[in-house]
């Protein structure tokens, strides 16, 4: 005697896979979805904007901007000479304060220009006595001095130097005061 009632679902499947392939087919989409979304969040870098002259703390250190200008040259070189940046280009000379609040902390920034673009310190020739040091001091209060190469061009989308906190993936944006 033939059934009335048809097929189950597990005889229907067991003819025809194409619906479970479509089923698994689906999580994976939806789960790969999913862990990318959550991978931009937790690697991407958010800039937050701080008050002119304000203080952020992360990682072990405290630091904000005092002033900044920018140079067609850098003097304290050995032979007297002054230090020129790449053509095109020109030093952003960035003084902070910085207060250590761990030990062995690293110390440093990068300058934002535009909504995204981060130039990074770079290393002056060897011999360059500067009248501010480039390096934090081991514990409590000092000044410290960031020296960037910035392309002419691109002076007027200064943002501010910027410090990390990996932890939060935030780059607070430092300004130096009005």
């Amino acid at each position: 005697m033939v059934s009335s009632v048809g097929p189950t679902l597990g005889e229907r499947l067991a003819r025809q896979r194409w619906p479970l392939l479509v089923v698994a087919l689906c999580l994976c989409t939806l789960f790969s979805v999913g862990w990318l979304r959550y991978f931009e969040r937790a690697t991407s870098i958010t800039y937050v904007p701080t008050a002119p002259g304000a203080w952020v703390e992360a990682e072990g250190l405290r630091q904000r901007v005092v002033e900044w200008y920018l140079a067609d040259s850098l003097s304290g070189s050995d032979d007297g000479v002054p230090v020129t940046p790449d053509p095109g280009k020109v030093f952003l000379v960035a003084h902070l304060e910085v207060e250590t609040l761990l030990p062995d902390t690293y110390c440093g920034g990068s300058v934002l220009v535009g909504e995204d673009e981060q130039l990074t310190a770079d290393l002056l020739p060897s011999g360059l006595e500067r009248p501010v040091p480039d390096d934090c001091p081991e514990s409590g209060r000092g000044l410290t001095e960031l020296v960037v190469q910035v392309p002419q061009t691109r002076t007027d989308a200064i943002k501010g130097v910027t410090m990390n906190d990996l932890e939060t993936g935030v780059a607070w944006v430092l300004r130096p005061p009005a």
